[in-house]
């Protein structure tokens, strides 16, 4: 006997309360994975089993940039010379691959070529003496059960591969190049550490050589603010003596040796917490998010951290964290909802929702199988993005249309979804409305 699941409940977006620190955006997905800018504060977002989206306006808007696989993990961004993309994916229902983009995100292009793997986990970019951008990615394929990393000095026409420690590695988290003196560094698991070499893998140096960090520890994030300095997430650590909750460290020797930087930071054994991303802002200010122990803001370069998610859902944790070339903005992606905008005077900017310019009917049928419509009725012709996320926040449907004036009916694609009750969100522009829905097989 089949019992039918809860009906749709129609609602709109409710204001926003007033001395907050983050006002929720209408886009560009749930769950992010990276976030990133180019040198004139266009937005670049990517997103775990969907597609990579930009923002021209700080966030307001989104839009979806093209040639990228719908379907596959984007990994990471890489920004370079003249704003030139680069972006790693790896497998998801669809192929991974490494992706470049010369028009800020409007389009991409597949590079992979004879690369031996599409499951691109990291990848990163720094300009060279030639006009190009060096660029250096990791491949880790379970399924090839191969672990490399690939060095180009001519914005991924040709590859070189570098050879990675001689010990045993069970996965590849991150790839960097130094801004200051080309050093290549990787985070690996297994035989953890953090590693770095001078001379393109000749020879490679752990994270303790020669001191500076407790050896047995994973790492997430590494980035160079401005001036050069690097910051390193820690995972958590049970055993250390430092902080057994996962933290920032700081290098200002071009990773040479570290300080671990606590001060004001949650200090408490968090299990299995990583640090998601790591941000610059305006003049010194840093901005780290963790997975599972909220988000953190420093004015003094990382020396002392204070908890800031006033406006966050939950506890402030988040899937990643990214900011506007200028520090001006921060973004920030708290899971199950759609990502946060730093608004810096500490009050919202949103003083009240906007009205949806279109009557929505309830859809038919509900419960649903292959398909759901939607009425609508608008005065005037509208661009309409609509998304269906699923029960665990992650976005499993996106589309946008051009919806004429008057009545008419958007369907969207139910068919590859298993039963449930997902979400739905109809967009135009800033204005939002949203619903649930069930789908039984």
């Amino acid at each position: 006997m089949k019992f039918l699941l809860p009906v749709l409940i129609l609602f709109l977006s409710t204001p926003l309360l007033s001395q907050i620190y983050w006002e929720e955006m209408q886009g560009p997905g749930t769950n992010l994975s990276y976030i990133t800018s180019t040198s004139d504060n266009v937005l670049i977002a990517g997103t775990p089993q969907n597609r990579v989206f930009r923002s021209t306006d700080r966030g307001l808007t989104w839009t979806v940039g093209e040639g990228v696989p719908f379907d596959c993990y984007i990994n990471r961004i890489a920004v370079g010379k003249d704003d030139v993309l680069f972006l790693a994916a790896s497998r998801g229902l669809a192929d991974g691959g490494l992706f470049k983009s010369t028009d800020k995100g409007l389009t991409w292009q597949d590079i992979t070529g004879t690369l031996p793997s599409r499951n691109i986990k990291a990848v990163a970019a720094q300009p060279n003496a030639s006009g190009k951008n060096t660029v250096y990615i990791g491949i880790d394929d379970p399924g090839k059960r191969l672990i490399t990393t690939y060095i180009s000095d001519d914005d991924g026409e040709t590859w070189t591969n570098i050879p990675i420690p001689a010990v045993q590695i069970s996965a590849l988290f991150e790839t960097a190049i130094s801004p200051t003196s080309g050093k290549l560094f990787i985070s690996v698991a297994y035989n953890k550490g953090f590693y770095r070499t001078s001379d393109r893998g000749q020879r490679w140096r752990r994270i303790d050589e020669p001191a500076g960090a407790e050896s047995d520890d994973n790492f997430r994030h590494i980035v160079f603010n401005k001036q050069g300095v690097a910051f390193l997430g820690r995972n958590s650590l049970e055993g250390s003596t430092i902080s057994k909750n996962a933290i920032v460290m700081r290098s200002t020797d071009d990773c040479e040796s570290w300080e671990p930087l606590t001060n004001g930071w949650n200090n408490a054994s968090v299990i299995n917490n990583r640090i998601s991303g790591i941000v610059f802002g305006k003049d010194n200010e840093v901005m780290a998010s963790t997975e599972k122990s909220g988000s953190f803001f420093s004015t003094d370069g990382g020396t002392t951290w204070t908890s800031r998610i006033e406006g966050l859902p939950g506890d402030g944790s988040a899937t990643a964290i990214g900011a506007t070339f200028d520090g001006e903005t921060i973004v920030i992606s708290p899971g199950s909802t759609f990502a946060y905008r730093f608004n810096r005077s500490g009050v919202s900017s949103v003083a009240s929702p906007r009205p949806f310019p279109a009557v929505v009917g309830l859809p038919t049928p509900n419960p649903a199988s292959d398909v759901i419509r939607l009425p609508l009725n608008t005065l005037e012709p509208q661009m309409l993005s609509a998304v269906v996320v699923d029960g665990r926040g992650l976005e499993v449907y996106r589309m946008q249309e051009s919806i004429p004036a008057g009545e008419s009916i958007l369907t969207i694609e139910t068919s590859h979804l298993p039963s449930g009750v997902y979400t739905w969100r109809l967009m135009v522009n800033a204005a939002v409305t949203s619903g649930t829905v069930a789908i039984v097989r």
